[in-house]
């Protein structure tokens, strides 16, 4: 199963930002992928790899008429990533539950009566509610939203679910993801768009401590808990190092527009802290990419991104 070629995949939510990143590992591995999108999505993060993918057009709650062409597919492993509803507006939403939770279930049937070889499902530190203690698998979980609910809900039933179908499960927690690609509305593309127009973010307080992991990163993690047959249950993932929002915006001003300021206010701003030891003692798993050399990264994408909306202006 570790080899190139013997896993055939299936991925949800691959038009986002950390499924088109998994997506384009997966492809640059050799492995068979195929992905479940809507007519409707917009593939431009997976442009580089568009013409290796089996396409599978479908929407859920109801997997519909795509049920039959992800049967003849037949994945080994299926990667649900898929969520509607992330931004903050919408962690109340009905939807969480209506079209989330009943569509991450569908995709769970789908892999048992498949008898897939592995299912794993993306989780959120929002399981755990509001919290500034460091996040570790045996903190108690008490979501405060919708969207954590349901992310807590469907992944136990998940793991019920495999574990009663004999297919091995694994759910993992992401804390938070950044990175190339990203939606511009969070905090560190929004400070390098502002940066990048000379313009002065308007942020917290900034000394709430984030555990960012980057998301190429985060991508490697989910193909390591395929690849590793023991592994079954529920992880956190994690980078291990949290810097402050302070010092995240200094970094990119710093490097972007040294001139110009940073804006301050008093509202304050949870913590996010956690760690990975669990999952990486288990599948040797670590995180590559320090916070600077990310951050850089990110930088010098949005930047050429930038340069070319720039030069097509005419």
């Amino acid at each position: 199963m570790s080899k190139a070629g013997q896993m055939r995949c299936l991925v949800t939510g691959a038009t986002g930002h950390l499924g088109a990143a998994l997506t384009r590992l997966l492809v640059s591995e050799g492995y068979p992928t195929a992905i479940l999108v809507r007519p409707s999505s917009n593939l431009w993060r997976l442009a580089s790899v568009r013409s290796s993918l089996h396409r599978i057009e479908g929407t859920l709650p109801d997997l519909g008429s795509a049920e039959k062409s992800l049967r003849q597919f037949a994945p080994d492993a299926v990667f649900h990533l898929a969520w509607g509803g992330v931004s903050r507006e919408l962690r109340d939403s009905p939807d969480q539950i209506r079209i989330n939770l009943r569509g991450g279930l569908s995709v769970v049937d789908l892999a048992c009566d498949l008898r897939c070889r592995v299912f794993i499902g993306l989780g959120s530190q929002a399981e755990y509610g509001v919290t500034d203690e460091p996040l570790s698998e045996d903190t108690p979980v008490r979501p405060d939203t919708a969207y954590g609910l349901a992310k807590l809900c469907l992944g136990q039933l998940a793991l019920k679910q495999c574990e009663l179908s004999g297919v091995r499960g694994v759910w993992l927690r992401l804390l938070a993801a950044y990175g190339p690609r990203d939606n511009e509305g969070m905090l560190i593309p929004y400070v390098i768009g502002c940066l990048l127009r000379g313009e002065s973010p308007i942020l917290t307080a900034g000394t709430q401590r984030w555990d960012y992991l980057y998301v190429e990163d985060a991508a490697e993690a989910l193909l390591a808990a395929a690849l590793h047959e023991s592994l079954a249950g529920t992880f956190n993932l994690a980078h291990g190092e949290a810097w402050t929002v302070q010092r995240i915006a200094a970094f990119l001003r710093d490097q972007l527009a040294p001139g110009v300021p940073l804006r301050w206010n008093a509202r304050q701003s949870r913590s996010l802290l956690g760690s990975s030891e669990r999952f990486s003692a288990l599948t040797g798993w670590q995180p590559r990419t320090g916070m600077e050399e990310g951050l850089l990264r990110t930088a010098d994408w949005y930047k050429g991104q930038n340069t070319a909306r720039e030069a097509s202006v005419p």
